[in-house]
Formats: C-alpha cells, structure tokens, sequence
C-alpha cells in the first residue's frame, strides 16, 4: 500500500516533483548537506516507482507465461526456465534505471572495458555456461521437470530448471541444488519403463523342479495383487548359490516413482506365494562345533 501510494504522488505531483521549476530544485536551507539531500528526493520517489513496476511487471509476465505455455511437462520446463530468464532480467533493468535516476552514466559504465573485465572476473564466464547448460537441457531434452533423475548419487525428482540451476528433491524432501554447468553426466529414469527387483533365498534342502512348478502355478494370481505394474511378474531363474541358500530372481516392470513401493510388495506377496505352496525360505544359520577330547 505504501508503495502504491508512493507511485500515486508520482502521477498527480510529477510536475512539481520532476518538472524544470520542482520544489526540490530549491534550497530550503543555509546546510548544504541538507539541500542535497532534499534535491535527491525525486531520485527516490523514482527508485520507488521502478520497484512497484518491476514487481507488477514480474507478476505479469508470470500470468502471461502461465497462460500460454501448455501445461505438459515439456512446457513446464519452458515456463520455469523463461521465468528464471525474466526474472532476471527485471531485476538487472531495474538496478540500470535506478542507477540512472541516482546519476549514474550507466552507459559509460556498461561500456567501461575496466567494469566489463571486473564482471568476468567475478564470474560472468561461469554465468554464461550455465545459461548455455541449462539452454541444452532443455532443447536437447536431457530431462524435464517431474522426471526422476541420478545426478552423482543423488536420486530425486526435478522440481525446477532455472536459467542458472536446477534443483532436485529427493524422497525425503531434501532438496539439492546444482549449476548446469555441472551437470556432466546425469541418468534420467523416467524415460523408459523401470524394473523392480525381488531377491528371494529358499533352502539348499528344498526340490528345484517342485519350487518352480508352485512359482509357475502361482505367479500369475500373485501379479493380479499389484496395481502399479506394466506387466506380470516374471520369474527369471536362480540368481546365486548364497551361504544360506539358493537365491531366486524375480522382476516386475514398472514406472519409476513406483519402483520401490513394487520392491516392497513384490517382497511380501511372492514369499507369502512361495509359503503357501510349502516352501520353506532360508536364513541366517551358525553353526558351532564342539571339539571333544
């Protein structure tokens, strides 16, 4: 409200306040530290007036790129980059026009060669790769907002592809924060179907030939438990000769945001199967000789 009442001042008193003859134009006292400071009052009523439509402007440009970016993933992407991209450039016009109504030469100063070997000193190098990174990113269609990706260990969804970053939360909430310069090397799982594993070990003592025709019998009622599955479950064989049993391989095909609560059900439904058909799942055994004289 202080803001809108500033920019209302503006409007009706522009001529007083910015004409040739303004008011504060005038000395009002024998200080002239006092006198300078009263002249830089219109300098201030600007820099408001910038403020109040940098932020509408903002709010604007945000409201038009909503409506006319179509809500697909693809253009959730689009829509977050160019807002980044506007955002930034508001606030970078927005500081010129108020160096400007302060007395800067802005011009001379953007021109200086001094100033601009100071910017890429200061990082503009690394500023600029990140805006070509995250340019490719995005046309090259490397991933998209909502897809689940691995970045250096970290698995997590995209929340966000800024002009300069992206950032990617993980199942707990966290999120990591990483510049697309960065970014070298990255696994995008939401591209294709996933593949949940289970990993079930019975005992040496147990038939092979029994144990797969109880899996084969009852395999395809077990899948009918999952919602979440592309297709039914599929017994691929023995995996290993494990220290405590055999280890049975079993995969479900799957989306990706799906895949460990698949692991999880796959692991009770399939031994609650394998227990019902007789079948005796192996553990953990120490045995323990006693040496007698």
């Amino acid at each position: 409200m202080i803001l809108l009442a500033g920019t209302v001042v503006i409007i009706v008193f522009y001529d007083k306040i910015h004409g040739a003859n303004s008011i504060f134009n005038q000395a009002i006292s024998s200080n002239e530290f006092v006198n300078l400071m009263y002249s830089r009052i219109p300098s201030l009523l600007w820099t408001i007036q910038i403020i109040i439509w940098s932020i509408a402007a903002d709010y604007i440009l945000k409201f038009a790129v909503g409506l006319f970016v179509p809500k697909t993933q693809k253009g959730m992407t689009i829509k977050m980059i160019f807002r980044s991209f506007l955002k930034w450039a508001i606030a970078i016009l927005a500081v010129l026009f108020i160096l400007a109504m302060w007395g800067v030469d802005t011009l001379t100063l953007l021109a200086s060669a001094g100033v601009l070997t100071l910017i890429i000193g200061l990082g503009a190098q690394s500023l600029i790769a990140d805006i070509v990174a995250g340019m490719f990113i995005v046309f090259e269609d490397e991933y998209e907002v909502g897809d689940i990706i691995v970045l250096d260990g970290w698995r997590g969804t995209v929340v966000e592809i800024g002009i300069r970053t992206t950032k990617i939360q993980d199942a707990g909430g966290n999120i990591k924060i990483v510049n697309n310069s960065e970014i070298k090397a990255v696994i995008n799982q939401t591209k294709d179907n996933s593949t949940a594993k289970c990993y079930l070990c019975i005992n040496y003592e147990e038939d092979l030939d029994h144990v797969e025709a109880v899996i084969q019998e009852n395999l395809a009622n077990a899948s009918l438990q999952f919602d979440n599955i592309l297709e039914d479950i599929k017994y691929l064989g023995v995996n290993e000769y494990s220290q405590n049993g055999v280890v049975l391989f079993f995969i479900a095909k799957c989306k990706e945001p799906d895949i460990y609560s698949v692991q999880r059900k796959m692991n009770k439904v399939l031994k609650q199967m394998l227990e019902k058909g007789g079948i005796t799942l192996a553990y953990q055994n120490i045995v323990v000789h006693n040496k007698k004289d």
